[in-house]
């Protein structure tokens, strides 16, 4: 079985919980209990106080209840009382499974021409979380992004499928294409590049982006290109940690300013 613990906690003290929970985890042990994850959360309306939330395994319902009634936990009472101030306690049972490995499999592929629709809502989708954080540049760069895959050639137009429905899209431009909104030198790539990495909201943390990145290295180095390379801003976070996970590194002298207060960062994937 498994159980949801919310526990309120006095911050000043924090030592005296702290005490009490380490003296229950090594009952619960004698249980077969395990404390499997703790989150600690400070809300900002309270800022005296602090909520830790466990999530408890116990083998069944009667461990959970012999490790209730054991006389060790009793023993800890006043450690509680001095530290808790409110607990929320749900029981329940393991849920489904909703990791990659669970899901139908990924299907890549190029897109249809009668997909463009498609591939726009998607990317369009991925893409709006940054509205907020660029309110001054958003409509600008929506328009560049409609643009662009209104007729992505030279790029290699790259999407991933799953049940029938698109859940990702990249795009892939050859080396010594000009760049959608490239001036000068900086227009021109001096390896395949990747453009415009989009996965469908409800679709992330099911390893659609780094199906989508291996597959552009896969066909770059096919091609005999010795790197691949992106662009990326700091308003991107989770696709910079994506990135630097598969071995994309800065490669500075990619750099692009595209606005007074906007840089774009030049990445690199060393391809031998």
């Amino acid at each position: 079985m498994t159980a949801v613990a919310i526990l309120t906690v006095r911050r000043e003290a924090l030592e005296q919980f702290r005490a009490f929970e380490r003296g229950a985890a090594a009952v619960m042990d004698a249980h077969g209990g395990r404390i499997e994850r703790t989150v600690v959360v400070t809300p900002d309306r309270a800022p005296g106080l602090v909520t830790e939330i466990h999530v408890v395994t116990f083998p069944d319902a009667a461990a959970f209840q012999a490790y209730r009634d054991d006389a060790r936990l009793g023993a800890l009472a006043p450690l509680r009382a001095a530290s808790v101030v409110g607990t929320e306690l749900y029981v329940g049972e393991d849920g489904p499974d909703y990791g990659p490995a669970t899901a139908t499999a990924l299907h890549l592929r190029d897109a249809r021409t009668d997909e463009r629709d498609a591939v726009a809502a998607v990317t369009l989708a991925a893409y709006a979380e940054y509205a907020p954080q660029m309110p001054e540049l958003w409509e600008a760069y929506r328009a560049n992004i409609l643009g662009t895959l209104a007729d992505p050639r030279p790029a290699a137009q790259i999407v991933a499928e799953r049940d029938g429905a698109l859940v990702g899209a990249v795009l892939l431009y050859p080396t010594g294409a000009v760049l959608p909104g490239g001036e000068g030198s900086h227009g021109r790539t001096p390896w395949p590049e990747v453009r415009l990495l989009a996965v469908a909201p409800a679709a992330r943390g099911q390893g659609v982006g780094a199906a989508l990145m291996q597959e552009c290295a896969r066909r770059a180095r096919a091609a005999g290109a010795p790197a691949l390379a992106l662009h990326t801003t700091g308003l991107m976070r989770a696709a910079i940690r994506l990135y630097e996970r598969l071995g994309f590194v800065r490669a500075p002298e990619l750099d692009v300013r595209v606005a007074p207060t906007l840089v774009v960062s030049g990445y690199r994937l060393d391809l031998g």
